[in-house]
């Protein structure tokens, strides 16, 4: 291996040391490289310079606007392929190291073992892929491609696919998990979502302050973006989209028992395309808040399922094109209680009603409108699921263009 001392890197605020670069050679062992490495390294593998032209060609054909422009290549684009390295075990980084243009790849029929495993605070990836093996083993042998259970880790212009689960997952061991910023990364045929975020002891070991900024998922059998289960707090994800996958955003969890404390989700920008959903939320005993400031749905079967929580705010929703027929309800409410509801549109396309709202009250709406005739409700209201008297409010609404009937209280 060629190293050469840059200068320090600082591994808290107050403790410095010298680093290295290290450029790994192609057919290296990756685990190898990693344990003879010092703390504050810098592992560079060939190929990072196509593997950034990779994730920002995919995102800007899925219209990300914005996105820095990938180094320049100093060498022909035959030298700075990608080298993959094949592997049946999982690769673990247990030191402060940054990785760039690291490529990953899970052998076929392998269950139940992540190709990497990120345990140790500070690490920072630049420029990865990292491929799954989604097609060779069961469905439900599959798991997470990626976990990081340590603190302060990023990852930006990466590539994510083929995970027989989900791509990344944020897991605590047994402390808290905070700090965690993952930024333009792309993933395609992932199983699960792209990101997945959860805590451990029933909500009393977190993961908090995520911030997530463009992520593309396409073709998310069972996911798409991100998944929220018990036990986070403090997300702010920005500029999320997805094509062809069950939602955007889902937010998730069977466990009947309240948590600690309730979580934080901020979304701003979540797009799909050709899917199920935008967003999912199905909880139990009111676990998060939820902010939702821009929901895009085209072509999808429906937009929005909320269900369990109390104070969620949804501004700017736009439906175009829904394809769940004449029977999909394109927003459903449901055991919720003060929900904000905002600048909503409904354009072009058919539906059974553009609002369901059933088990909920305090449904508080602003500046929403039907701009389609082929809806058959403006919106349904199940009053008798309510054992007290609903609260309603309605400002600025139109529903006039209903087919059959603005508002059908039942």
């Amino acid at each position: 291996m060629f190293m050469v001392v840059l200068g320090f890197a600082c591994i808290s605020t107050v403790i410095c040391q010298p680093f290295s670069v290290i450029n790994v050679p192609c057919g290296s062992d990756v685990q190898k490289a990693i344990d003879d490495a010092d703390p504050g390294d810098r592992l560079v593998f060939r190929g990072h310079l196509n593997n950034a032209d990779i994730v920002n060609e995919r995102l800007e054909s899925a219209g990300f606007t914005g996105l820095p422009q990938p180094p320049p290549p100093r060498r022909p684009s035959s030298l700075e392929e990608c080298c993959f390295f094949e592997t049946d075990e999982t690769i673990f980084v247990n030191k402060i190291l940054y990785i760039r243009g690291l490529c990953l790849k899970l052998k076929a029929g392998v269950k139940r073992t992540p190709v990497m495993e990120v345990t140790a605070n500070g690490v920072r990836m630049a420029y990865v892929r990292a491929v799954g093996n989604v097609g060779s083993a069961g469905t439900d042998e599959g798991g997470a491609l990626i976990v990081v259970s340590a603190s302060y880790f990023s990852m930006r212009d990466s590539t994510v696919d083929f995970a027989n689960g989900v791509g990344i997952r944020v897991r605590p061991s047994t402390a808290t998990v905070r700090n965690i910023k993952i930024t333009r990364v792309a993933g395609e045929y992932n199983l699960g979502s792209l990101v997945s975020l959860v805590g451990r002891g029933k909500g009393q070991i977190l993961t908090k302050q995520v911030t997530l900024l463009a992520l593309l998922a396409e073709n998310g059998t069972e996911g798409g973006v991100l998944e929220i289960r018990d036990g986070v707090d403090k997300v702010e994800a920005t500029d999320l989209k997805a094509f062809n996958s069950f939602s955007c955003v889902q937010i998730l969890e069977k466990d009947d028992k309240r948590a600690v404390g309730k979580g934080d989700i901020k979304v701003i920008e979540a797009h799909a395309v050709r899917s199920q959903w935008v967003v999912y939320v199905a909880v139990v005993n009111d676990k998060y808040t939820g902010y939702f400031d821009g929901v895009y749905a085209t072509e999808c079967e429906q937009t929005v399922h909320v269900e369990g929580v109390r104070g969620s705010t949804f501004h700017h929703v736009i439906t175009k094109d829904p394809t769940g027929g004449r029977k999909a309800n394109q927003f459903y409410i449901s055991k919720c209680k003060d929900v904000g509801l905002a600048g909503i549109r409904f354009q072009r396309g058919e539906s059974r009603t553009a609002f369901y709202v059933t088990s909920s009250n305090d449904i508080h709406m602003f500046n929403a409108r039907v701009n389609s005739d082929d809806y058959r409700f403006g919106m349904i209201f199940d009053e008798s699921s309510l054992t007290y008297s609903p609260r309603l409010n309605l400002t600025e609404v139109d529903f006039s263009r209903a087919s059959v009937r603005p508002i059908k209280y039942i």
